[in-house]
C-alpha cells in the first residue's frame, strides 16, 4: 500500500482557555477545506476540543502556562490491484 501526507498544518498556542475555541476552528476550516465528510469534521473537531481542554486544564498544573501543539494532517492511500469480489454466501473465497 502506498501511501502519502496531502496537507499538513501546525499550530502553536498558549495553553489558555480561549486556545481552546481557536483550535477547534481552526482545525474544522482546514478539515472541510481538505474535503473531510461532514461526520467526521464533527468528530475531528470533538476530539481536538477534549484534547485541547485536557491540556490546557492539566498540563502546566503547579507551573507557568505553556503552549499547546495542534498538528493537522490529511493521507492519501491507494492499494494496487482488482480490488474485491462480493461473493455472497462463501467463505475466504472457496
Amino acid at each position: 500500500m502506498a501511501g502519502a501526507v496531502a496537507a499538513r498544518a501546525d499550530w502553536e498556542l498558549p495553553a489558555e482557555p480561549a486556545s481552546v475555541t481557536l483550535a477547534r476552528g481552526w482545525l474544522r476550516e482546514f478539515a472541510e477545506s481538505h474535503g473531510v465528510r461532514p461526520q467526521e469534521v464533527i468528530d475531528l473537531t470533538l476530539a481536538v476540543t477534549e484534547a485541547v481542554t485536557n491540556s490546557v486544564i492539566h498540563a502546566y498544573i503547579g507551573r507557568d502556562p505553556g503552549t499547546i501543539c495542534v498538528r493537522a494532517i490529511t493521507t492519501t492511500a491507494s492499494l494496487p490491484g482488482s480490488g474485491f469480489s462480493s461473493r455472497c454466501g462463501t467463505h475466504g473465497g472457496t
